[in-house]
């Protein structure tokens, strides 16, 4: 929730009466659906996919991923589109990867997450 009252005028050692404020309930802002992933091993890629969201207030969408066993490989996605592709290049074969993602509206709410996926990074291509 947030509020905002304008041209409020405090003076120097006065104490200042604001009026109470009403707080109304923002819309649910749901979670992506359809939230897939195609993992691409030769390529070192993983390619998601999801619907879009039907929000008259939608910002963006936040694809975050974690890893477990350390934060190094932990990182945010933002994103306007409704694909998204992350490298694993840089990231030790083995390394167990979740992902979810979230829709942040207009005040940059969260929704719920969706996901999440869990993808282990596999041993590289010796092409």
């Amino acid at each position: 929730f947030s509020a905002k009252q304008e041209n409020i005028l405090v003076l120097p050692e006065d104490t200042t009466t604001v009026d109470s404020v009403v707080l109304k309930p923002v819309p649910r802002l749901m979670p992506p659906k359809g939230f897939t992933a195609v993992y691409d091993t030769s390529a070192e890629l993983v390619h998601f996919y999801w619907q879009k969201v039907n929000y008259d207030g939608l910002r963006y969408y936040i694809v975050e991923r974690k890893c477990i066993s350390g934060s190094a490989y932990n990182t945010l996605f933002t994103t306007t589109d409704t694909v998204l592709t992350d490298s694993l290049t840089a990231i030790p074969p083995g390394t167990v990867l979740y992902y979810v993602i979230r829709s942040i509206d207009q005040a940059f709410n969260a929704s719920w997450n969706a996901g999440a996926i869990e993808i282990t990074v596999a041993e590289k291509s010796s092409d």
